[in-house]
């Protein structure tokens, strides 16, 4: 053969034990966000040639998983609505006038033509 190693990678969390990554204000992670977190060092150790398999890596590829919005290793906030909710329609922190976070004063105020028959 060439001599070429192809490499595979399965990132999965494993949540058996409660052991998390703590996030740089000392929270904890989610497992969706660990699961970045390793990917990011992963990528940062092959670029920097610091990755150490053992043999010499020729090509090594990391697909991030998507967030909430479809996004490959996005943070979920493409997506937001004006209400902060994932694919939201703007409606959940409306007023009845359609205002967000309205008072329900923008209103126009019924006329004659309001109650037609």
């Amino acid at each position: 053969g060439s001599g070429n190693i192809a490499l595979s990678f399965t990132i999965k969390a494993d949540e058996s034990d409660g052991r998390r990554l703590a996030g740089s204000n000392g929270s904890n992670l989610s497992a969706f966000d660990e699961l970045l977190a390793v990917a990011d060092a992963l990528a940062e150790s092959a670029q920097s040639g610091t990755l150490d398999a053992g043999y010499e890596v020729e090509a090594l590829e990391i697909q991030k998983p998507p967030d909430a919005c479809g996004v490959s290793g996005g943070d979920g906030t493409s997506c937001l609505d004006i209400c902060n909710v994932t694919n939201g329609d703007n409606s959940t922190c409306s007023d009845v006038c359609g205002v967000p976070f309205g008072d329900n004063s923008s209103c126009a105020p019924p006329n004659a033509s309001t109650f037609t028959t």
